[in-house]
C-alpha cells in the first residue's frame, strides 16, 4: 500500500474514532412529548438526549464505557501503524478492530433510540 495513503487512512481511522467516542456524549437523540400544560391543554415537549443518557435509564451504561475502550484500542492500533515497521498483520488488525467499532456505535445509537422514556 503506498505510503501516503496508509498514513492518511491510519490517521483517518483514529480521528473517526475520537468523533464516534464524542457522539456517545452529544445529545443526538431527539423526543416529542404532548403533555397536558397548565392552560388546560397539551404542550408539546421537546427533549434531547445523548447515548450515555438513553443507556443509564436502562442501567446498561457499561455499554458506553466498552465501546470507549474499544475505540481507544483502536484509536491506538491505528496509530501505531504509522510507525510500525511490519505493517501488514497490524494493518489487519486495525481494520477489524475499526470496523468492529463503527458497527458496535450503530448497534448503540440503535438501542439507545428505542429505549423510551415516560413523562409523568
Amino acid at each position: 500500500m503506498n505510503k501516503r495513503l496508509s498514513t492518511f487512512l491510519g490517521v483517518s481511522k483514529a480521528c473517526l474514532n475520537v468523533l464516534m467516542g464524542v457522539l456517545c456524549y452529544l445529545k443526538i437523540i431527539h423526543e416529542i412529548a404532548y403533555l397536558p400544560s397548565s392552560n388546560g391543554g397539551t404542550g408539546r415537549f421537546d427533549y434531547f438526549y445523548s447515548i450515555y443518557d438513553k443507556l443509564v435509564v436502562e442501567e446498561q451504561q457499561i455499554l458506553v464505557y466498552l465501546f470507549l475502550v474499544i475505540t481507544l484500542v483502536s484509536s491506538l492500533v491505528s496509530i501505531i501503524t504509522l510507525f510500525a515497521k511490519n505493517k501488514e498483520k497490524i494493518i489487519k488488525v486495525s481494520h477489524i478492530l475499526f470496523s468492529f467499532s463503527i458497527i458496535f456505535f450503530f448497534v448503540l445509537l440503535f438501542y439507545a433510540a428505542v429505549i423510551l422514556q415516560y413523562y409523568y
